[in-house]
């Protein structure tokens, strides 16, 4: 793995790069193809990786009314979520353009907490850091709307 990559994932997510290089020794390289989906909504969570090439669309929604919400590019942490175990995904992610992705699968995550829980621990808090991060920018964001959203009944009523 490009090492370059796990320096620059470690620096946005504030793991430490050799403990980020060490669970990754872990991963598998894959590549996906032109509009393939790496995984979607509701599913569960499989694998954890970084993106060693392309970008990765994140989408909320499904059949056909989805709305995108970022793009992760090369160096970007994804599916990191697998680390807090049994949790499906809230998001899809597919690749309009491909991409290559270094995964470790979760049975992988599991195997490596028993045999390193110190560094395990110190990347599920740096993981649980960045989450809420996330969080609290949609929290600001769905607070900062200019209109409330008006309640809705399910029912239409008719005036003769």
């Amino acid at each position: 793995m490009d090492q370059r990559l796990v320096r620059q994932a470690a620096k946005a997510s504030g793991i430490q790069p050799e403990d980020l290089a060490e669970f990754f020794a872990r991963g598998t390289q894959q590549t996906y193809a032109t509009n393939e989906w790496l995984f979607q909504e509701s599913t569960p969570r499989l694998w954890a990786g970084i993106i060693l090439e392309g970008d990765v669309e994140l989408v909320r929604g499904l059949h056909g009314s989805s709305r995108h919400v970022g793009t992760l590019i090369a160096g970007a942490l994804l599916c990191e979520g697998a680390f807090l175990e049994g949790d499906a995904h809230a998001n899809g992610a597919y690749t309009r353009n491909g991409a290559t992705v270094w995964q470790i699968s979760t049975g992988e995550i599991q195997a490596f907490k028993e045999a390193s829980p110190e560094i395990y621990y110190r990347i599920l808090n740096r993981v649980a850091v960045g989450i809420n991060r996330r969080l609290k920018v949609l929290s600001a964001q769905l607070h900062d709307r200019k209109k409330e959203a008006l309640p809705m009944s399910g029912f239409r009523l008719e005036h003769d």
